[in-house]
């Protein structure tokens, strides 16, 4: 079989997971240069692997007591039980200046948008204090019926800085569809837009985010863009009881951006099955889980470098929306 492409000399030496070896030749006097050898120590040593993993990434974060409980249980055994960590710090808090670009988005009708680091994180500040006075802790979910755009970003950072859980739909499910999966969440917020566009048609989902707020008691507050098709919106959206708070008023302000240290098996994100068997079962991904697995693929298997532009073309209903989240 001939191989469709093979990465030249430079590029093995200067790819990430060349790096991680030779960080665990050195620390640990192994002798590791091929994917083989790397994959059967992270298969037998677990507990080093994944320390070696977070120690050279440098994730922010507080790692102590075991790296690995009941490690030969399933269900039972449980990564750093006593470390604690945020996923939003460790995208928002490393040395991308503010007025690099952070994220560059474009509509269905090819309107671009652009935000930097620095806004980017303001922003997030801002909306993590909205959501903070509408009453999220740590124990709460925030959903999204969103699009894959800035708000989408924004929102679940927000979320995740304050320890509380994200989950997310997107726009082009209907009221029951979404019904099936956030009816099981139980989110205390809801952030939605008022539009959206698909295959070239201006959507106007009003009527569906009016329709999960009566069916969704659990919901206290909504928090509401316009979304890519403004034209075309037709009615409020309301309940009694629920406030509804705009969003591009939750980004303005000059709040300061700090993170709530979580324990790093604490729930981060609640995402689902794709419901063919029946009602989408929920699947819950840790802070810390979610945090570090996404660092090894995107520093090792995918060998992204820090500044280099990813794209992943999904939607919010898909788990490669959050997967292209942690490339932050």
């Amino acid at each position: 079989m001939t191989a469709l492409w093979t990465p030249t000399t430079d590029r093995i030496a200067q790819a990430g997971i060349t790096d991680l070896m030779a960080y665990f030749n050195a620390k640990l006097g192994r002798s590791m240069h091929d994917y083989s050898g790397l994959h059967k120590f992270s298969v037998h040593e677990p507990e080093s692997f994944w320390d070696g993993v977070w120690d050279h990434a440098k994730l922010i974060g507080e790692k102590k007591g075991p790296s690995l409980t009941e490690r030969h249980a399933m269900p039972g055994a449980q990564f750093y039980p006593e470390s604690t960590l945020n996923f939003a710090e460790n995208c928002l808090a490393h040395d991308a200046p503010d007025d690099m670009i952070a994220v560059i988005s474009y509509t269905e009708k090819g309107e671009r948008s652009a935000i930097t680091w620095g806004d980017l994180r303001q922003q997030v500040a801002n909306v993590r204090h909205r959501l903070q006075s509408l009453g999220v802790r740590s124990e709460d979910v925030v959903a999204g019926f969103v699009s894959n755009g800035v708000e989408a970003i924004i929102a679940s950072l927000a979320t995740l800085s304050l320890g509380a859980i994200w989950t997310s739909c997107s726009p082009d499910f209907g009221i029951q569809g979404v019904l099936d999966r956030f009816g099981q969440t139980k989110p205390k917020v809801l952030i939605a837009a008022h539009t959206t566009c698909y295959n070239n048609k201006a959507i106007d989902l009003s009527e569906r985010v009016n329709g999960l707020l009566v069916e969704l008691p659990s919901v206290t507050a909504a928090m509401i863009f316009p979304g890519a098709c403004p034209d075309v919106i037709s009615r409020p959206i309301q309940r009694p009881g629920c406030e509804v708070v705009e969003f591009d008023r939750a980004i303005t302000g000059e709040h300061d951006l700090t993170f709530e240290p979580t324990a790093f098996n604490h729930p981060g994100f609640i995402l689902y099955s794709s419901g063919t068997t029946g009602v989408p079962k929920c699947i819950v991904h840790s802070q810390g889980g979610a945090l570090i697995q996404l660092v090894k693929e995107h520093r090792y298997h995918v060998d992204i470098k820090p500044f280099d532009r990813v794209f992943y073309y999904t939607t919010c209903g898909w788990m490669m929306w959050n997967w292209l989240l942690g490339s932050l």
